[in-house]
């Protein structure tokens, strides 16, 4: 779906994925503070997570504060796993959750992502 945008020229932006003519359902952002959100005024949220919920996507996994990479990935790996068996976003991060318990780091860590939507 990206590839015909032309983002060789820096860093892909909400700009460019406005472009886009369909927006991708569910997105995982698996970056620090991926999910963070900022108020505009009364009625507007502005952010990467703010903009994809506008232009369609229905789902996003993302983080809220900065997290530890080298625990992000089991994470990320244990909650794919629970989106390949056709669960939707909360239920694959609960799964990913209950995965990293015990383990101060990835138990912080899942703790750090929102599932946003289905």
């Amino acid at each position: 779906m990206f590839s015909a945008l032309e983002v060789d020229d820096g860093p892909l932006t909400v700009h460019d994925l406005q472009r886009l003519r369909q927006a991708p359902r569910r997105l995982v952002l698996s970056a620090c503070e991926s999910g963070v959100m900022s108020p505009v005024g009364t009625s507007e949220l502005l952010g990467f997570a703010a903009a994809m919920l506008s232009l369609g996507t229905v789902g996003i996994v993302c983080s809220v504060v900065p997290v530890n990479d080298e625990a992000t990935v089991p994470l990320m790996v244990e909650l794919h796993a629970g989106l390949e068996q056709h669960d939707e976003l909360g239920p694959a991060m609960l799964r990913a959750r209950r995965a990293a318990h015990g383990d101060p780091a990835l138990t912080a860590t899942a703790a750090s992502f929102l599932a946003i939507g289905t």
